[in-house]
Parts: C-alpha cells; structure tokens; sequence
C-alpha cells in the first residue's frame, strides 16, 4: 500500500477592497470568521483561516490580507505593508479580482507589486476571478490575459464557492509538508480579535460614510461561563460630532450593531452572547502610532506624509 504524502501550506490571498477576499475565506471554511460587508477596507489586521480536507491529506492555512489600495493616509500604507510583510512566509499568492468590475489604478499597482514579487522571490500566483455570476468585464479579462504573471486562472463566485472543485485545482501548488495545525482547528485568531472582527463588520453595516473608517473596537472585557458569555467594548470614533450618530435617537443605532453581534458571536462561540457597548471618542486616533501599533500595524515602516 502506497502511504499518501500530506501537504500543507500557506496561501495568501490578495486583492483591491470590495474584491471578496473575505467572502471567499468564509465560504472556503464553512465558517464566519472575517468580516463581510458591502463597504471597502473593512479587514484591517491579517487573518488566519485554517482548512484540513482528510481526504485529501491537505492543510490550507489562508492569510486575508486588508484591501490593497494607493492611499496617501498613515492607516492604509500600514495595511499596504501587512501584504508585503506577509509574501516572504507564504507558499502561493491568491490574487483576487471583481472580474464584472473594470481594472482601476489601485488594482494595476497591486499586479505589478504582484509581478515584481513573483520575479524576486519566486512565487506561484493564482488569479481567483470572481463575482463570475455576475458577467465578464472583457476589458478586465483582457488586461488580465497581458499580464504574465499568473500561473493559473480560475473562475469563481465567492458567495457560491465550489470547494472541491478549488482545493483540486489548488493541490498541485501545495508543498509536501506535515500539518502545521491540528485538524479541528479552522482560526488562530484570539477570542478577542473574533468580537472585534465581527463589531466592526456591524458598524460598517450600520453606519455610512466616513464615520464607519474612523472607528476602532476595543474589547475591555471578554468573561465565559459555562452557558453565557460577556463582553465590554468601546467603539472608538475620532470626533465629538461622530459620538451621537452611532449612538443614534434613542440609542437605536448602537442597539442594532449590539443585537446583530450578539448573534454572529452566539454562532461562533456555541453560546449566548451579550454585548454591552459603549462610545468614546479618541481624537485623530488614526495618526496616533501607539493606538495604530495595539492595533496590530508595524508604524515604523510607514510612510510619513
């Protein structure tokens, strides 16, 4: 009997905000782990999602990066240099692209960081086209095919992922290794990182304009009994004038990130969840580098400007 070789390794994936990186982790696991919402740069820390097919004998440890995009803030150059920072550890690039979107300027300069990584360091990158159902924006699909830094192309739709049909095509790229992670584990990511995650996917669900990208979730306490779990957290905002519009009339807004929450993370943890929110305001906090360092951000490879 011929003993099956195991394979693990690390893949990251990589696009534009809004590409669907975060929905198709979600659905590649069958698990709610990143936030999803129909606003742009709402993953701002790197994630880690954990999929072991048994059959298979494979270990795909997924990387979800922040939206890449040109941006002159401090905030964003640091997510820009999470994705870097990540490509030295990983065995494959997962470029994700809206491909019923047209290519716009951010999207040009992540595939030519994407070229110029491939050339220096090696690596294999699969483009992930997705949002098919919706239809092909040929002028896409034709800047896409001039690139020569894909090794290969396939066509997905995020929401209805075919996962047998995309860990076939991802095997030949694994490397032969053990498994790094044991086979029940689908997220390294901290009790914590997950209520912060899921929070903040509520305020951009809830809010509107700039106020949801000026804020931050700090969770105060995280308590677990054996049937209820209790959490304290401060949404942070960075002016007076944002304080009342997330509270909202009547504390009605807060409430509806409240109540949401309280049911993703009853999902998640397998127990009932309450939630108790509080606002604070914590001015220009997205320039201040020690809040952007607890936030999980290298500041000292930023770029002033």
């Amino acid at each position: 009997m011929i003993e099956k070789k195991t394979k693990s390794g690390f893949l990251l994936i990589c696009g534009i905000p809004n590409a669907g990186k975060s929905t198709f982790l979600n659905s590649i696991l069958g698990e709610k782990i990143a936030g999803v919402t129909d606003k742009p740069q709402t993953t701002r820390r790197r994630i880690t999602g954990i999929l072991t097919d048994k059959d298979l004998d494979l270990q795909l440890i997924f990387i979800d990066t922040p939206g890449f995009h040109t941006s002159p803030k401090i905030i964003n150059q640091l997510m820009n240099e999470q994705i870097f920072e990540t490509i030295k550890e990983i065995d494959l690039i997962l470029f994700i692209t809206d491909v019923s979107k047209e290519t716009d300027e951010d999207e040009i300069a992540l595939i030519s960081k994407l070229e110029e990584i491939k050339i220096k360091l090696n690596k294999k990158v699969v483009a992930l086209l997705n949002k098919i159902d919706k239809g092909k924006n040929e002028n896409k699909i034709q800047v896409l095919n001039q690139k020569n830094i894909f090794d290969k192309s396939l066509e997905i739709s995020a929401i209805n992922l075919e996962r047998a049909k995309i860990l076939e095509e991802l095997y030949p790229y694994i490397p032969i290794n053990p498994f790094y992670y044991p086979d029940n584990i689908i997220s390294t990511m901290y009790e914590k990182q997950q209520v912060v995650e899921i929070i903040q996917e509520k305020i951009f669900l809830t809010l509107y304009e700039e106020v949801p990208y000026s804020t931050y979730v700090e969770v105060l306490q995280f308590n677990e009994t054996e049937d209820l779990i209790e959490i304290e957290a401060n949404i942070c905002c960075e002016k007076e004038s944002q304080k009342p519009i997330i509270i909202g009339k009547n504390a009605e807004v807060i409430k509806k990130i409240r109540v949401m929450s309280e049911k993703d993370l009853k999902f998640i943890f397998g127990k009932k969840v309450k939630c108790h929110l509080f606002v604070k305001v914590v001015k220009n906090w997205s320039k201040n580098n020690y809040i952007l360092k607890e936030l999980g951000f290298n500041i000292s490879r930023a770029k002033k400007g």
